[in-house]
């Protein structure tokens, strides 16, 4: 299934490279076999629930690969913890990573915690370069001509896209150092660059309770009130195959239903 998505997700090199979308995930495919992709900048956050084999790490690959696919590592970075390392292997090598796969829990607390100061550090450098946001400080000095006389260090910055599978064991022992700098990620990563995508089987997490992070995507859930804990309505407790899923806004009348391949 990992080789699978790493050839989906080149073979749609041209499809991710679109201009439309800055950085392009694919989520699958609807009823009509039509391929559904989002960009995660404009989420800028996804939160995935899901039983344990509903599907959630196929997807996550899958989005991996997506990122890997349409960008360098000069301009996204991706940090990665999954506790378990299942399928995770083709990433060892990846240029992209911030850190090695074989991520701890002490250590992972360590990186959102300088997440945080890192996001800090970018705010005063946008304000100190008269910028609102990333893509106006990257556009601002991606000319050559202004590049080569900045004499501050000011270069452009890359992306940094966060992918945690499995949040419940960070959950489980460290939640007020956990929650801290993901509460404060989420409420300024869209203008300094730094995305959260957050998958548990847990699926009455205290994270669902946070209404700023209202992108999210359910796989098959054990009952209606998991269902609705997740994604504001019934529904999900219905999806019969690993891959199959609900995406939108919670609570939103327009939840797209599909399927991973």
């Amino acid at each position: 299934m990992v080789a699978e998505c790493i050839m989906a997700a080149m073979n749609n090199k041209n499809t991710l490279n679109n201009e439309r979308f800055s950085i392009p995930i694919v989520l699958g495919h609807d009823a009509q076999g039509k391929e559904m992709i989002v960009d995660l900048k404009r989420l800028p956050h996804l939160l995935i629930g899901g039983v344990s084999g509903s599907g959630k790490t196929v997807f996550l690959n899958t989005l991996l690969a997506s990122m890997i696919a349409s960008h360098s590592p000069n301009n996204l970075r991706i940090l990665l913890y999954n506790p378990t390392k299942e399928e995770s292997f083709f990433l060892r090598d990846v240029a992209h990573l911030i850190k090695s796969i074989d991520i701890s829990h002490a250590d992972m607390v360590v990186l959102l915690q300088h997440l945080d100061w890192m996001q800090e550090r970018r705010l005063k450098r946008f304000v100190r370069a008269g910028c609102s946001n990333i893509d106006n400080f990257n556009n601002r000095f991606s000319r050559s001509e202004e590049r080569l006389t900045r004499s501050d260090g000011e270069n452009e910055i890359p992306h940094i896209v966060v992918v945690i599978d499995e949040f419940a064991d960070l959950e489980s022992e460290s939640w007020d150092e956990v929650m801290r700098p993901i509460e404060r990620i989420v409420a300024f990563g869209r203008a300094v660059g730094i995305h959260l995508v957050i998958a548990t089987n847990r699926l009455y997490s205290k994270l669902f309770s946070l209404s700023s992070l209202f992108n999210r995507m359910v796989f098959r859930c054990a009952t209606r009130d998991q269902s609705i804990n997740v994604i504001g309505q019934e529904g999900a407790e219905n999806l019969q195959r690993p891959g199959d899923f609900m995406f939108g806004i919670v609570n939103s009348a327009g939840l797209r239903r599909g399927s991973v391949s």
